[in-house]
C-alpha cells in the first residue's frame, strides 16, 4: 500500500463531507425567531413600548458579554409588527409551541401573544405564559393556545396544518418584578425547540 493512501483517504472523506453538507437542504425557517441583538434608541430595533412607564422597557446586556435582550419592568408591554409571507404551521390541539430564553426576578411574569392571519379563517391570536426561572438557564418550552381553540372549549384534538401570516408579537410583564428576555422562537410543535445549527457547522 502506498504511504500516501491514508492521507488520500482522509482528504477524500473530508471532501465528501463538505459536498454532502452543501447539498443538504436548508430546513424551513421558523415561523418567528427573535434575538433582540440590534439596538435602536435604547430599544431592540423594531420594538415599541405600548403600555407602562417611559423607562419600562429597555435594551440590555443579558446572558454573556456581547449578548442583548429586552428588560421589561412590571406593567410594561412591548410590540413588534411584521410583514412576513404565509407559512405552513402544524398546530397541536389548536396550539403552537414557543421556546424562550428569559429570566425574571421573583414575582415577574412574562406572557406572549402572537397575532396572525389564518389563510382560511382570518385573524387569530395565540397566547402563552411560561414559568420563567429566576436565573438564566436552558430555553423554556411552552404552548401558545389559539383564541379559536379556546372559544371552542378546548375541543380541538390532534395535529392540523394551517397557513399563517404573522402580523405582530406582543410581550407583557404582568408581574411585580422585572424580567429580561434574550431569545424567543415560535413555530409548530416540535420545531421551536430544534437545534439552530446542523452537524455541518461543527468544528
Amino acid at each position: 500500500m502506498s504511504p500516501r493512501a491514508p492521507l488520500l483517504r482522509g482528504t477524500l472523506h473530508a471532501l465528501l463531507f463538505v459536498i454532502a453538507c452543501r447539498q443538504a437542504p436548508e430546513p424551513d425557517p421558523l415561523l418567528l425567531e427573535e434575538s433582540f441583538e440590534d439596538e435602536c434608541s435604547g430599544m431592540a430595533c423594531g420594538w415599541e413600548r405600548i403600555e407602562g412607564d417611559a423607562d419600562g422597557a429597555e435594551w440590555v446586556s443579558t446572558v454573556h458579554p456581547g449578548e442583548h435582550g429586552l428588560r421589561l419592568q412590571p406593567g410594561a408591554t412591548v410590540r413588534r409588527t411584521y410583514d412576513l409571507g404565509p407559512q405552513s404551521v402544524a398546530l397541536n390541539s389548536g396550539a403552537m409551541q414557543g421556546a424562550a430564553s428569559a429570566r425574571c426576578d421573583l414575582g415577574g411574569r412574562l406572557s406572549f401573544e402572537l397575532l396572525a392571519r389564518d389563510a382560511a379563517r382570518g385573524p387569530d391570536a395565540y397566547g402563552g405564559q411560561p414559568g420563567i426561572p429566576t436565573e438564566w438557564s436552558t430555553p423554556i418550552s411552552f404552548s401558545l393556545a389559539g383564541d379559536r381553540a379556546l372559544a371552542d372549549g378546548g375541543t380541538a384534538t390532534g395535529t392540523t396544518t394551517t397557513e399563517l401570516t404573522v402580523t405582530a408579537l406582543i410581550i407583557r410583564n404582568g408581574g411585580t418584578a422585572p424580567c429580561a428576555i434574550d431569545h424567543l422562537r415560535i413555530d409548530g410543535f416540535g420545531r421551536a425547540i430544534r437545534a439552530p445549527a446542523s452537524s455541518c457547522d461543527a468544528d
